[in-house]
């Protein structure tokens, strides 16, 4: 059975990766010399006879007859080249049609071989190449580590950027890589790298085993901490326990579903059970009691409030800290209170806060409209994500009991949580976004997003201009939506049920870019300000359409010139170079509306013969070449054209093998490569139209003017020689 390989369709982001993979991939399958080599020239001779190629089983068999003689044997061998050749290319394209998108697929129409479509492709990422390094330089200098990544596979991230850059053509080296790496590491590397960075180790291969020690120490680090958090619980638990003695088991019966559950609805760190302990970070804390800094009111000296309490700032100590107050700001609200009814008592479960908890009747001002309560509003100052009801939550489960404290100083015990999945217009345009950890608060009027159980999932948020931005590293997710004096997420419009022109119908600048078909920056923004109804994300700014589009690059790209031809020869008919011209707008006066150019490569001697169809021009150059051939008594060697119909014929083929010459074809819709016919007629060309409007003739006088025109240009030097085609041509 055929194996199969699983790999990502070629994309702008991965082609390195990609080019790779199908490379090893063709290896494994024996067809990897079809793309990377093009077919012989016997090969393609022997794929050009006529009728075909006879069966695998004639071959073999006139191999191994006695009666075959030398010259059978030969072209058999020759042939069964050619089918083992034709099933590699076969094998060969289905391999990369089944691993590039559908933009791909009108290449393989226009390039017949795996050799040719593998260059095509190739050409196509390196004609890209100063975006493309652009952005890659960009993600270099972007480049972070992530909160869960681990250090092989973040620096392999980086590697892999570099190896593009490298690839490309462009000078990058280790160095500038380690640089990337160290200065992307969390602050928890700030040591490791402080020391990297005075021993002054550029070496990848040393940074990579010195960082990997240090992540094996952090880790090690941290289940140390666990394990002391879960024993000084397990001592608090052991201080609240019940009494021993004979009573029904606390969690059995009726309130074995009360159980307790782990508490991953808290984001936030929860102090384990147990008196509070002095800790390094106090240090650069202020007292709340006698506002020095260096400990906490709990070890004040002078403190003077019950023990083991946690106190409000007095106003001296908030300012001299940089405290605001909000309007209605809300403070750690006590442990939570034991619950009623049969059900046992769990302990505390913590606390946390509801800043902006009864803000639904808030109203804007303007052209804003008031806040809904479908929206969720984005809160720097709520502890968890919080909802007033579970309708829309999924994975509803109890919690451990918790306080909320409301802005208006309402405490809500909490019970349950679970996750909750919207779309949000973000600067990718509508993706799915998943909230876990979601509180559900009784009576809460609004959805509230907390700016810190988000923070503490490794994104940011950026407070600028009068707007919110949440950030990815570098990277913008989306922008909060102005409502009233709050900002609220950019809901998709069915979520949101909002009317016809609203911020909720609103899209991002690339969105579009897109549904104007793919306009530059400039036209989308004037369009934005001439028009009505084109509705952006709030906050948009020409920057976020700055990065690739895809489709654009695919569009815009072209073929990077082609380099000029290598061939030297020294005497006539040792390469000439034909090509046809036409039709012609007006036949001319002899019915002709053709004409086919020869030209001699070492003299630039030509001649034009005038045709009436396309499939008249094989005779032509026969008669031409058999007349040169005649002057000067030496025999063609090979001649070179493009794939066109009447060159590639049997009867030019036959011409060819009786000649004892070689034909040289360009590759599929390449007529770049037989530039020299081309350049030549498009001279004559526009020599003709010259001789016309100066002898003021009319256009069916062409075909005499091309007689003339190819005339002079046989007694006239050409750039480079130092003497004409016709005195080159006789010695």
């Amino acid at each position: 059975m055929e194996p199969t390989y699983v790999m990502a369709k070629l994309g702008i982001d991965n082609h390195m990766t990609w080019f790779a993979n199908i490379e090893y991939a063709a290896k494994m399958r024996g067809c990897w010399e079809a793309i990377q080599e093009a077919v012989a020239m016997d090969v393609e001779v022997a794929l050009t006879t006529p009728g075909g190629l006879p069966p695998k089983a004639v071959l073999t068999a006139t191999l191994t007859s006695a009666q075959a003689t030398a010259e059978q044997r030969v072209a058999a061998g020759l042939q069964l080249r050619a089918l083992d050749w034709k099933k590699m290319d076969a094998m060969a394209l289905g391999l990369m049609h089944q691993n590039v998108s559908d933009m791909y697929y009108p290449a393989f129409r226009m390039h017949q071989t795996a050799h040719a479509l593998w260059q095509h492709l190739q050409l196509t990422y390196r004609s890209q190449g100063l975006a493309r390094t652009a952005d890659i330089r960009k993600k270099m200098t972007n480049l972070r580590m992530m909160p869960t990544e681990a250090i092989p596979v973040y620096i392999s991230r980086g590697s892999a950027l570099l190896n593009e850059l490298l690839n490309l053509g462009h000078t990058a080296n280790e160095v500038d890589l380690v640089a990337a790496v160290l200065a992307g590491l969390s602050r928890a590397y700030s040591g490791i790298v402080g020391t990297l960075t005075m021993l002054r180790i550029t070496s990848l291969a040393e940074v990579t085993e010195h960082l990997m020690a240090a992540e094996v120490t952090h880790k090690r680090d941290d289940a140390n901490e666990m394990e002391e958090a879960r024993a000084l619980a397990a001592v608090g638990a052991a201080r609240l326990a019940p009494p021993l003695g004979p009573g029904p088991a606390p969690y059995g019966g009726d309130n074995a579903q009360h159980a307790p559950m782990s508490d991953r609805y808290n984001p936030m760190p929860v102090r384990p059970a147990g008196p509070r302990r002095p800790v390094a970070s106090d240090a650069f804390r202020v007292c709340y009691g006698c506002n020095q800094m260096g400990h906490i009111r709990l070890f004040c000296p002078n403190n003077q409030g019950p023990p083991g309490g946690y106190f409000r700032p007095t106003a001296t100590a908030a300012a001299q800290t940089g405290m605001v107050r909000m309007p209605h700001a809300a403070h750690a609200a006590a442990p939570a209170a034991p619950p009623t009814g049969n059900r046992p008592s769990r302990g505390p479960g913590g606390s946390g806060l509801a800043m902006t908890a009864t803000c639904a009747s808030a109203t804007a001002t303007g052209a804003q409209r008031p806040v809904d309560t479908a929206d969720w509003v984005i809160d720097s100052g709520a502890s968890h994500h919080m909802v007033g009801s579970e309708t829309n939550l999924t994975d509803c489960a109890e919690i451990d009991p918790m306080t909320i404290k409301t802005a208006m100083g309402e405490e809500v015990v909490v019970t349950r949580g679970g996750t909750a999945t919207m779309d949000l217009h973000t600067t990718d345009g509508l993706q799915v976004v998943t909230l876990h950890d979601v509180l559900v608060v009784p009576g809460l009027s609004l959805s509230l997003f907390s700016i810190r159980a988000m923070m503490v999932r490794g994104y940011d948020a950026l407070f600028s201009g009068g707007g919110v931005a949440i950030q990815s590293g570098a990277s913008v997710v989306f922008r909060g939506c102005p409502r009233g004096n709050v900002f609220v997420l950019p809901l998709a419009k069915s979520q949101l049920n909002c009317n016809e022109g609203l911020a909720g119908a609103a899209v991002s600048a690339p969105v579009w870019h897109q549904r104007l078909s793919h306009a530059g920056a400039d036209a989308v923004w004037r369009t934005r300000t001439a028009v009505d109804g084109m509705e952006m994300t709030p906050n948009a700014s020409r920057s976020d359409m700055a990065g690739l589009c895809e489709p654009c690059v695919l569009a815009k790209q072209t073929r990077i010139p082609f380099p000029s031809s290598e061939t030297v020869t020294t005497a006539p008919l040792q390469l000439i170079h034909t090509d046809i011209c036409g039709p012609m707008p007006v036949a001319s006066t002899g019915g002709a509306v053709y004409f086919v150019s020869v030209i001699d490569d070492s003299s630039d001697l030509a001649d034009a013969v005038t045709i009436q169809r396309k499939s008249d021009a094989g005779p032509a150059v026969r008669r031409v070449v058999g007349h040169w051939e005649v002057m000067t008594g030496a025999k063609l060697q090979a001649w070179r054209s493009d794939r066109g119909g009447e060159y590639t014929s049997s009867a030019m083929a036959s011409w060819t093998a009786n000649n004892g010459s070689r034909h040289q074809t360009t590759a599929p819709y390449t007529p770049q490569q037989n530039g020299k016919a081309e350049r030549f007629n498009r001279s004559i060309l526009e020599k003709v139209l010259a001789v016309l409007a100066a002898a003021k003739l009319d256009k069916k006088w062409w075909a005499e003017a091309v007689a003339t025109v190819v005339y002079t240009m046989n007694r006239t030097v050409r750039a480079g020689r130092t003497a004409t085609p016709f005195e080159l041509w006789c010695g």
